[in-house]
């Protein structure tokens, strides 16, 4: 051991000293992996960042927490804080008022949190407390009055005593900031981004909503049993229809929400490192194939296998090491572009976010680094084992890489069987599994590749075929030289391959989901004209003379009206519209389960509900389930009457009766009209007529069912951004590994080039010759993309997409993504080996029969 020790470090620096004396294939294996890296600490550090900005800053909204009081969309009446005060007074209790703000003339929104400092100290440390001073009296007595953080002021461009608009619950409002937020230390300040503090009465002012709590935060005792104890004394002081939550939970729905969101981004990262690793393996392969002579020597001379294999290993590790140290702050930089996108996706599908500034943790940097180091180690595995097997005669031949190559093609098929009938398994037996579903489709892309060598023969022979006529012998020898050079070539095409397959199935999948998507909208839009107010608040509604001036338009013919909340279940929260069933157009909502007309007269006829696919797919629901609702008059159940398809909201909901939430619930509130016109109405004209009838301070949106179609469409182009910069980052960690492997050829075959350019080939023949080869290479990395790429849409569309969001979509397959992806791995492979067949084609015959 201790000799092998000793020969370890002289072994190791001569295999470093030979990457140093071919610094562009170093340089080119290090950019591969440190891009995969790159992408993969980007992806988590941005991933991370977002969910430690949403624990700040439900820990700033939410406080201190064991249990809230809720109750339905009107809210909770003050009175009841009141009773608990001087009732219970073991509990600590606080009122709070919550809302979202939009800075008028803008998308910003903010959070509203309406709260009473005196009963706040148990909760929210950075909340104004008693002696705050001037600005605590102007928040108690000064109407629109708010506090911020420092930084929200800043960023909003106001200081204290400053005016400025907003809209509230669809109301146009004015605030004043009248001082800022007492924080202790960075972490409060960013929980309390974007977050405004009122006093209660005034939120309930600007809500419009007198007298009505959004909920009673409540903090109890340490101590199962004593807790236990005043929970069964606050429940029989609980008025029919409010009910105590964990505090927790509310938090914990909304990490669900976007659980399967993370994983998703977080997987489609990982395939970019997958495509980096093909770059290590490739250098680590050809510096044993350019060492063989050396290593024949060594084990001529007594190195033992063991050492050979340490050699080789320490090397990988090292030069992972490197490309990782390069890649992670690359990551990081990258990460604050990426944070912006997936915070945007987040407002856009799920809440409000209010995340600026990447946070590096632990953990989002501990993966890349085990990923980086790790996955070079684990690519230059076989080329080291494949060192230590080769006896030193055979180490001393050219031929012998290849033959084995060639020789374990048949191996690598039967394993490639085997790996699909495991993965095909995932995909059946998987349940409901997400994890198991990457796995399979992780699985698919290894078998993809390790059938690689036996495609690219095929494919080889028939374009060697193909090219002979056109482009006779020369075209020819191009493309056998995929065969003679299998090694390599095999490599540097699954690298393309799977990288283009990844983007082949994206679009596809997002292909899938736009053509479905509009086929929603076509069916789901059947008003000419939407009236709505701005916000998800359940104080949102439209003003009830605006709804009288609709019904008594002569260019209208019919109305709907939708009231839209969010209503409890026995599964949890859920958004619940509430519809007036009147004619047949709400009947082009498509059911996927359900008995059509049947469906829709349960509903109308009362007690019933329409659930969306999510919804259904999440808690196991279908036509004939019961639904336990949680109401102002207490639980009731209702008969799931049909599943329809939506796409509002991956956590789903559901669609009744108007007549039945009006009996369920105290709420006679309107979210939103639907306006049938007559043939050749003025849309112009209704909407003026029904902006002049909104009450003074009321903000009405009435939008044209092709401006609704239109925005909903933008925001699917957002919610699929970040996959596409995906896409394209993978496919350029492709055309690094592509470059590394046409170097490592070059390399490789130069002895054969300078002989033939020694028999007459002309520079512009052998530079011709070679780009043929280089295209051939794109040509089929293309077309083993396709197939991969059509089944990966197939496993993302109907499997995991299925599992992470409960969507149904129809498949489709886009012939231009196809033809497109095809010719961008032509053209990749091209701009790929420009430089190596220039350096071919350029360099002296005889030095290149020199340095061979």
């Amino acid at each position: 051991a201790h000799a092998a020790g000793q020969s370890l470090s002289p072994l190791l620096r001569s295999g470093l000293r030979h990457h140093l004396r071919h610094p562009t294939q170093l340089a080119l294996s290090l950019a591969g992996v440190a891009l995969g890296v790159a992408v993969v600490s980007a992806m988590s550090v941005a991933i991370d960042s977002a969910r430690r900005g949403f624990d700040l800053s439900n820990e700033a909204v939410f406080g201190r927490v064991t249990h809230t009081l809720q109750a339905g969309p009107a809210g909770l009446d003050d009175a009841l804080w009141v009773r608990l005060r001087t009732g219970l007074r073991e509990v600590d209790s606080a009122p709070v008022v919550s809302a979202r703000v939009r800075l008028a003339g803008g998308e910003r929104e903010l959070e509203l949190l309406g709260v009473d400092p005196f009963a706040e100290a148990p909760f929210r440390a950075q909340s104004p407390a008693p002696g705050s001073g001037a600005a605590l009296a102007d928040l108690l007595t000064r109407p629109g009055s708010v506090l911020a953080s420092a930084a929200t002021a800043a960023r909003l461009g106001l200081a204290s005593g400053d005016r400025f608009q907003a809209v509230v619950a669809g109301r146009e409002v004015t605030l004043t900031l009248v001082g800022l937020l007492p924080v202790a230390n960075e972490l409060q300040a960013a929980g309390l981004d974007d977050v405004l503090v009122a006093d209660v009465a005034t939120a309930q002012e600007l809500r419009g909503r007198p007298g009505r709590l959004t909920r009673i935060d409540l903090r109890l005792p340490a101590g199962e049993a004593r807790q236990q104890a005043l929970l069964a004394r606050l429940r029989a002081m609980l008025p029919e229809g409010v009910r105590v939550e964990p505090g927790a939970a509310r938090a914990q729905v909304r990490r669900e929400m976007t659980r399967a969101f993370y994983l998703n981004l977080r997987m489609l990262s990982l395939l970019a490192l997958v495509v980096g690793l093909f770059v290590i393996y490739n250098a680590m392969t050809f510096s044993v194939v350019r060492r063989r002579t050396l290593i024949g020597t060594l084990r001529a001379v007594g190195i033992t296998g063991r050492e050979i294999l340490a050699m080789v290993m320490a090397e990988a590790a090292i030069l992972g090491a490197v490309a990782t140290a390069v890649g992670l702050p690359a990551g990081i930089a990258l990460a604050r572009w990426l944070l912006a996108l997936i915070t945007r996706t987040v407002d856009d599908l799920y809440f409000a976010t209010a995340v600026r500034d990447v946070s590096l943790g632990a953990e989002g940097l501990l993966v890349p680094l085990l990923l980086g180091i790790g996955g070079a180690m684990a690519a230059a595995l076989v080329p080291a084992l494949e060192a230590t097997r080769i006896p030193p005669r055979a180490a001393l031949t050219a031929s012998h890489l290849e033959r084995r190559t060639l020789d374990a093609v048949p191996h690598l098929a039967g394993a490639g069987v085997c790996g699909a009938v495991l993965a095909l398994a995932l995909l059946a037996g998987g349940g409901r599994s997400l994890a198991a579903a990457f796995a399979a489709l992780f699985l698919l892309v290894a078998v993809a590749t390790v059938w690689t060598p036996a495609a690219t023969l095929g494919l080889a022979a028939v374009l060697a075929r193909a090219v002979r006529v056109p482009a006779g012998s020369l075209g020819a020898m191009a493309v056998r030289g995929l065969r003679t050079g299998l090694s390599r070539s095999a490599v540097a095409v699954a690298a393309l391959m799977v990288a283009l397959a990844t983007t082949v199935g994206v679009a596809i999948m997002v292909a899938s989901f736009r053509g479905s998507l509009e086929d929603w909208l076509t069916t789901t839009l059947a008003a000419d004209v939407y009236v709505g107010v701005p916000g998800f608040d359940a104080a949102a509604t439209v003003a009830p003379e605006v709804l009288r001036v609709a019904r008594s338009l002569p260019q209208v013919s019919d109305v709907s009206v939708s009231r839209d909340v969010d209503v409890a279940t026995e599964h949890g929260e859920v958004w619940l519209k509430a519809v007036s069933i009147a004619g047949a157009r709400f009947r082009g909502v498509k059911l996927t389960d359900g008995g059509g007309d049947a469906a829709w007269a349960a509903v109308a006829a009362g007690g019933a509900v329409l659930v969306s696919e999510p919804f259904a797919w999440r808690h196991g629901l279908a036509r004939g389930s019961v639904l336990g609702l949680h109401t102002d008059r207490g639980p009731r159940s209702v008969r799931v009457a049909g599943v329809y398809r939506d796409y509002g909201s991956d956590r789903g909901m559901l669609l009744g009766n108007l007549a039945d939430y009006r009996r369920w619930f105290d709420d006679p509130g309107v979210s939103g009209l639907g306006l049938m016109l007559h043939d050749g109405a003025d849309a112009g004209a209704v909407a003026r007529r029904l902006r002049d009838a909104a009450p003074a301070g009321q903000r009405l949106e009435v939008r044209a069912q092709a401006w609704i179609r239109e925005a909903s469409l933008a925001i699917f182009e957002r919610t699929f951004a970040i996959t596409r910069v995906l896409q394209w980052l993978a496919t350029l960690v492709a055309c690094a590994g592509v470059l590394s492997a046409l170097m490592a050829l070059a390399l490789e075959r130069s002895r054969e080039m300078a002989v033939l350019r020694a028999q007459g080939l002309t520079r512009g023949e052998l530079l011709a010759m070679l780009q043929a080869q280089t295209a051939s290479l794109g040509l089929v990395a293309g077309l083993l993309a396709l197939p991969l790429g059509v089944l990966m849409a197939l496993v993302l569309v109907h499997v995991i997409n299925r599992r992470a969001f409960g969507w149904g979509m129809d498949f489709h397959v886009p012939p231009e993504i196809l033809a497109h992806t095809v010719l961008l791995a032509v053209l990749a492979a091209l701009a790929a080996g420009l430089y190596p067949a220039w350096r071919m084609a350029t360099t002296p015959p005889a030095q290149a029969l020199r340095d061979a």
